[in-house]
């Protein structure tokens, strides 16, 4: 049975703007997007949970295939990706969650947060291996601007692991540039990480230049 707070954040969450999120995804990338046809990007829902950790397990295990050991991912996922801490991301109140959906499947998910120090960071984003490529990223990244940017941040912040080059280029495609090195264990794994950073002008900027 779910919860009365678990109704009331699918109710909030539908009030936010999805209508003008999608009508700038159809000008970014080639399918259409309407309900029930074609991908399109909206607020995360309570009901999400279980989709958004499939897509995080799917995701992981290409994505890290090579540098976290599989003990260390199933630790993160088991934590990250469990039903209640999905659910208190989706509740924090300076965490913004999307998912893109194609039609009514969920395929990517992306997390932006407001940090202590008041700039924004994208803390999570994944696309399943088979949809990537087709605009997916650029759509959750520019729901993420609209978010930061109607709170008044103008910093965003994201971190990389420093050998993921194929992560790294789609950073630097959309204007985030080195900002610095540092390193935390993942499990028993130290992992290396790089912080990118850009003004929330020149992410929309690169996102809406074709």
């Amino acid at each position: 049975m779910r919860s009365a707070a678990a109704t009331a954040l699918d109710c909030l969450a539908a009030q936010l703007p999805i209508r003008p999120i999608s009508i700038i995804l159809t000008l970014l990338c080639p399918a259409g997007y309407k309900r029930g046809m074609g991908y399109w990007v909206r607020p995360a829902l309570y009901a999400d949970v279980a989709a958004i950790g499939r897509v995080a397990r799917e995701t992981w295990r290409v994505t890290y295939a090579h540098t976290i050991a599989p003990h260390n991912q199933q630790l993160v996922l088991e934590h990250s990706y469990a039903d209640e801490t999905l659910a208190a991301a989706l509740a924090a109140p300076d965490s913004w969650f999307f998912v893109a959906l194609d039609g009514r499947e969920i395929v990517g998910f992306a997390q932006f947060i407001r940090r202590r120090d008041r700039h924004g960071e994208l803390a999570r984003i994944y696309v399943l291996p088979n949809h990537q490529r087709r605009g997916i990223g650029r759509a959750l990244l520019l729901a993420g601007v609209y978010a930061l940017e109607a709170i008044g941040v103008h910093r965003c912040y994201v971190s990389v692991e420093t050998d993921n080059a194929p992560a790294i280029a789609f950073y630097q495609r959309f204007g985030f540039r080195y900002h610095r090195l540092y390193a935390i264990f993942v499990g028993d794994q130290l992992v290396h990480l790089m912080e990118l950073r850009t003004s929330l002008r020149a992410l929309r900027h690169a996102i809406q230049t074709p």
